[in-house]
């Protein structure tokens, strides 16, 4: 975090990282770019995809095969759309 007032995006990395998160599947937009800038220094590693159902499909993967927490991250709109759709 910066010396500055924390930002929401701040306090979910923060937050993932205290739930044990090591990975983030994402695919990056203009929504979530925050996040991105938080996770930097941080023990949360951004694993980029080239689709958003590749994203879920992998975050999936990561929590059968580890036991842990699998998290994809994608944008508003469209992407978050792209999550349900083949």
């Amino acid at each position: 975090m910066s010396s500055s007032s924390p930002r929401g995006a701040d306090h979910l990395v923060s937050s993932l990282e205290m739930a044990g998160v090591r990975r983030l599947f994402t695919l990056s937009g203009n929504q979530i770019m925050s996040v991105f800038d938080a996770s930097i220094d941080t023990g949360v590693d951004l694993l980029h995809v080239r689709h958003e159902a590749a994203a879920v499909h992998m975050a999936d993967a990561w929590a059968r095969l580890t036991g842990e927490v699998g998290v994809a991250l994608v944008t508003a709109g469209p992407g978050f759309t792209n999550t349900l759709t083949p």
